[in-house]
């Protein structure tokens, strides 16, 4: 590229690093933004690194002709919205590099609590090195506690692997942030902000959990950071027995968005006793253990059952126990999440509902294995996607689409079971279920009484035969749906009735060879 490359290294005045700040350079005399919004006459910017580094090139003019003269180069921390230091630099006009070593960046006063108070604190100002290797915990509880203390509310994880060998606490209202990017890759700080899970004595110790003894703490958000417990995003391997994130006793005001967990044999995410909270595009990847630890955790207990909690584009993948909601957990809602097992083929139901009031999924997708995976020992092994158990267990789904993968052209093949109901009532209403299998073994849509299915598409691959989609106990309806069965069904019938007092009317059928 053609002008003058400037370099720099921004520290604090304590000699940390100023990491995720932004430089920006302007050339005296010329303030000018090209209309095309290519490259800029007379002004340049850049991010600083998890090394407070820095570099540029610096250009004249809408020609690219190289600079001269004198530069202001100004920086802004994150979090602020104005310089806190300004630096003159004379830029030769000679070929070359030009090197900038250590424009030390001081807030006014010399002060490094960053008034006003509408700043964030950053761990950096305690020590935290946010380079992998060394433990980071101290610093970021020490941040955590300086903005509680000074009312600032706010802190701030600027891009770098920090690695926690105890647990962050956040015991009182305040914002929890980072920098969020692509998909974060072990080893690559550039890769926004990621807690790397280290070792630790207590086995399920959390790496972040929001807590406070004998009370609850509320107004907490948490945004755009990576909770990292196994070597790569890509996989289990070397993953902790720790927690990614843990939420208890905690109530209104409460979110969580742009949060990313994977790689632990615990729960990714515990919510024990939250109430008044929003998960919004987060994600749980390679977290669990089949039947023992789900990757997400809805608990509740006594009269402070989790209750209306909201959860928006959450996706759940790879995890052999993907979801439990248990313990009365009531008024909690899912909408368009995925919870997808993709490559785990669990001897368990996935998806648990155990003990829960009036739990509502709104078009989501679930995505099995197929019951002939080589997974499993035979096709009857293969588990329902989503297990309803409980007598006070009211659960709904709606507009949600069950697939099986791989994902095929055809809805046919490979064919899967997907809903079994023990207990409570269960509404499915105007959703699509693909891979219906039709073989031996538990029906894919297995439901005990006061159950409504009304509206839905569900195709059917019959196997040597068998066409059985749907099973019935007592006092259920199953109305107004469209059958698409394959293959040739020759034995049984598409719903089995169990019961007295079912209602099964108005619903179509198509059936092909």
């Amino acid at each position: 590229m053609t002008g003058r490359l400037v370099t720099g290294t921004l520290l604090f005045n304590d000699g940390a690093p100023c990491v995720g700040a932004r430089v920006l350079a302007t050339l005296a005399g010329a303030d000018e933004f090209l209309s095309d919004g290519g490259v800029v006459a007379g002004k340049a910017a850049a991010m600083t690194d998890s090394r407070g580094q820095w570099a540029m090139y610096l250009t004249a003019n809408s020609s690219l002709e190289p600079a001269g003269g004198a530069w202001l180069i100004a920086a802004t921390p994150p979090g602020y919205d104005i310089p806190i230091s300004e630096v003159y630099v004379a830029v030769p006009d000679v070929p070359g590099p030009h090197q900038v070593d250590d424009v030390v960046v001081d807030a006014p006063g010399g002060s490094l609590r960053y008034d006003p108070p509408a700043g964030a604190v950053l761990p950096q100002q305690f020590g935290a090195k946010a380079d992998g290797a060394s433990d980071d915990t101290g610093a970021i509880n020490d941040a955590i506690e300086s903005a509680i203390s000074r009312g600032i509310g706010a802190v701030y994880l600027p891009p770098g692997h920090y690695l926690v060998n105890g647990t962050i606490s956040i015991p009182a209202p305040i914002t929890f942030a980072g920098w969020w990017t692509s998909q974060a890759v072990a080893g690559a700080p550039s890769a926004g902000t990621v807690l790397v899970a280290g070792s630790t004595s207590t086995p399920g110790a959390p790496v972040l959990e929001v807590a406070l003894t004998g009370s609850k703490v509320a107004g907490v958000r948490l945004e755009r950071f990576h909770v990292l417990g196994a070597d790569s995003w890509l996989s289990s391997s070397g993953a902790k027995d720790r927690v990614g994130v843990r939420l208890k006793d905690v109530g209104s005001e409460v979110s969580m968005d742009a949060v990313y967990v994977s790689g632990f044999q615990r729960q990714g995410m515990v919510f024990d006793e939250v109430f008044d909270a929003i998960v919004v595009g987060s994600r749980v990847f390679f977290c669990g253990a089949d039947d023992g630890y789900p990757a997400v955790d809805v608990l509740g207990g006594g009269a402070d059952n989790t209750n209306a909690m909201h959860v928006f584009g959450l996706h759940v993948e790879n995890c052999p126990f993907m979801l439990r909601v248990d313990d009365l957990s009531r008024h909690v809602q899912f909408v368009a999440c995925k919870f997808e097992l993709f490559s785990q083929s669990p001897a368990h139901s996935p998806s648990q509902i155990l003990d829960a009031v009036e739990i509502e999924f709104v078009g989501c997708q679930f995505v099995q294995r197929g019951a002939d995976d080589s997974g499993y020992a035979d096709s009857s092994a293969q588990p329902h996607m989503v297990t309803v158990s409980g007598e006070s267990s009211v659960i709904g789904f709606q507009g949600c689409m069950f697939t099986a993968a791989p994902t095929a052209t055809s809805p046919l093949s490979p064919s899967s079971r997907w809903v079994t109901q023990t207990g409570g009532r269960v509404k499915i209403v105007g959703s699509t279920f693909n891979r219906c299998w039709g073989g031996a073994g538990p029906v894919p849509i297995d439901l005990g009484s006061a159950a409504v299915v009304n509206g839905n598409y569900v195709a059917v691959q019959a196997v040597s035969g068998n066409k059985g989609a749907i099973s019935l106990s007592g006092g259920c309806a199953v109305v107004g749906n469209v059958f698409d069965v394959h293959g040739v069904a020759s034995n049984g019938t598409l719903v089995v009735d169990e019961g007295g007092g079912n209602v099964i009317a108005s619903n179509a059928t198509a059936e092909s060879a």
